[in-house]
């Protein structure tokens, strides 16, 4: 069996964590640190939107790539550490996925289309809906968040172990270097 991921396998996930991270500093500026009449404040959203739907079609493709390739064996790892590994990284696809959506959904229930970088708009998965509707949407969406920021300093968490502490191969089966 191969030990390493494939060079798709490794560009998909590097790619969506790079996009993963500039949308949470983002996200975070755009509701914390910039005022709600600053006129990039649209453009801001526009591309939030529009890299949520990037994301959202890279991990798709990322999940084919998967299923299509068997994902190199890891190294004789305790039980509970492979538990918990597969759990994590199917709680981040999850999440890679219905972020997107609900970010999606909200835009749309707000009446506000999502259009991906100008090019074309995305097809409407909810027409207009009342505001406590978008409301809860927008719940969801920043929940979702929190999730994702756990999620992923558990990922990160778990690569320096292997990286550090147990200086076994796993943090190299994904690695360029």
């Amino acid at each position: 069996m191969n030990f390493r991921y494939g060079p798709w396998a490794r560009t998909f996930h590097w790619t969506i964590a790079i996009l993963a991270f500039f949308m949470l500093a983002l996200g975070a500026y755009m509701t914390k640190g910039i005022a709600p009449d600053d006129p990039i404040r649209g453009q801001l959203y526009s591309l939030h939107k529009a890299t949520g739907a990037l994301i959202l079609f890279l991990v798709l493709i990322r999940l084919l790539v998967r299923f299509n390739n068997e994902p190199p064996m890891l190294d004789d790892q305790p039980a509970l550490i492979r538990i918990g590994s597969r759990l994590n990284h199917y709680a981040l696809y999850l999440m890679l996925i219905a972020q997107p959506l609900i970010g999606i959904s909200l835009s749309q229930a707000a009446d506000r289309p999502v259009s991906f970088y100008g090019l074309f708009n995305l097809p409407t998965l909810i027409g207009p809906q009342p505001k406590p509707v978008v409301e809860n949407l927008a719940a969801a969406h920043q929940i979702g968040a929190g999730i994702l920021v756990l999620l992923i300093a558990l990922h990160i968490a778990g690569a320096l172990y292997h990286w550090l502490i147990k200086q076994d191969t796993v943090m190299r089966r994904m690695a360029w270097w």
